[in-house]
């Protein structure tokens, strides 16, 4: 079961710089894996992509556990995050309905 005191703990261990530097690293590791999903995807050979999609999601829970670690040392709180996630896939939506109407 997944434990988030275990995230408060690590960000008080290390720091906050040490953990900006891991941020860094893991987006950087998270785009490589999702490239070579892509790249995987969009060949015409027959490859099982199985193992390069677990490879995606565990980068993706090193990016997620990250930038918790750095949303609890700065003090920012779920909702005020939340509040962003809306506003901003509400702004992306209405892009996508533009681009969509000017297709046509």
């Amino acid at each position: 079961m997944f434990k988030p005191n275990y995230l408060k703990e690590a960000i008080e261990h290390y720091g906050l710089e040490t953990q900006q530097k891991k941020l860094s690293e893991e987006v950087l590791e998270l785009q490589l894996a999702v490239n070579e999903l892509a790249a995987a995807q969009r060949s015409r050979k027959h490859i099982n992509t199985t193992k390069l999609k677990e490879h995606v999601a565990e980068e993706m829970a090193d990016v997620l556990n990250l930038v918790e670690q750095i949303r609890i040392h700065c003090r920012v709180s779920m909702g005020h995050v939340n509040n962003f996630r809306e506003f901003k896939a509400a702004r992306q939506h209405y892009r996508v309905l533009e681009e969509k109407a000017d297709e046509q």
